[in-house]
């Protein structure tokens, strides 16, 4: 059965064989045909391409500017993205700057709230020091005056004492007729209305001198108290108070209707009268310190000498004491 196909497959190769040789020719002329339409085609694309070579050298040269603006492009935006990290790290600083001055400022009202505060309680401070120092030196000045009077009291006690003393060793030598002519202590001998007291305590000094009659009863008496150590005293000698007198006795012009000290002391034995003025002279008495000033110095040239109630005492020189 093989062997009986054979026949009929050579004849289908040979037929195969022929048909093929046909296709080859027809595809070498459709290749020769080819050859020359790409020979054709291919000198067009050559001129083609030969046109185009300036606009690909053109667009290889922009493609190359398109590059370098593309890498400038690029750092810029590295750049950009660099300052845009700075702008915000400024900003944040700026923010952090403005959250710190208005924590700032805050802390700064506060303070100024703190200061005020501090300022009215060093004030109201500063006048409760002001007031306890003030208060202390009324009460330094008052012990001041006390501790003064305490000694001032201590001092007249001591000297009542001693003129108590050296008075009684005087009147009982007087009583014994160891002395003569002495009368005996000016205070003594006169008085006054007690409203003028403080005044002639002030004004009148010799108040404690003893009044003698004679030069000589005064030298007697100073050596009876050498004699027994009784102390010092002072002597009014009558017979030398006739000028004194006569100045006593005086016609006298009041003046601003104030008294003269003199005119208010009383005594039951004229001849002392001239001691009197001699102890007192023509001292004014004012009611009060202005007054006092007003009397002392009315006269430029010729100022008096004034007291006031109080024992306020204005010299002629100008001087004041007590009070």
């Amino acid at each position: 059965e093989v062997e009986e196909s054979i026949p009929a497959l050579e004849e289908s190769i040979k037929k195969g064989s022929l048909n093929l040789e046909t296709k080859e020719t027809e595809l070498e002329s459709m290749m020769e045909n080819l050859k020359e339409e790409c020979e054709a085609l291919r000198s067009v694309v050559m001129e083609k391409q030969a046109a185009l070579e300036p606009w690909v050298t053109q667009m290889n040269e922009q493609q190359s500017q398109l590059d370098i603006i593309t890498s400038e492009l690029s750092l810029l935006k590295g750049k950009t993205n660099q300052s845009e990290v700075s702008l915000n790290k400024a900003i944040d600083m700026i923010e952090n700057g403005k959250e710190e001055i208005k924590n700032k400022k805050l802390q700064k009202n506060n303070f100024i709230t703190r200061l005020e505060e501090s300022k009215k309680e060093s004030i109201l401070t500063n006048k409760e020091i002001e007031n306890l120092i003030s208060k202390e030196q009324e009460l330094l000045n008052l012990l001041r005056k006390q501790r003064d009077k305490v000694e001032m009291a201590r001092v007249q006690e001591q000297q009542a004492n001693n003129r108590g003393r050296l008075h009684s060793a005087l009147m009982e030598a007087v009583s014994t007729r160891k002395l003569k002519g002495l009368y005996g202590r000016l205070g003594d001998l006169c008085s006054i209305d007690e409203k003028y007291d403080i005044a002639v305590t002030t004004a009148c000094g010799r108040l404690n001198s003893y009044v003698v009659e004679t030069t000589s009863d005064g030298e007697e008496c100073v050596k009876y108290l050498r004699k027994y150590s009784l102390g010092v005293a002072s002597f009014i000698i009558l017979e030398k108070m006739g000028s004194y007198e006569r100045r006593a006795s005086a016609p006298y012009e009041p003046i601003n209707e104030a008294p003269r000290l003199f005119d208010l002391i009383t005594t039951s034995n004229p001849k002392f009268t001239g001691a009197i003025y001699y102890a007192v002279s023509d001292t004014l008495v004012a009611s009060d310190l202005p007054s006092a000033q007003k009397l002392a110095f009315q006269d430029k040239r010729n100022r008096r000498r004034v007291v006031t109630l109080a024992g306020q005492l204005i010299e002629t020189s100008g001087t004041m004491s007590g009070g």
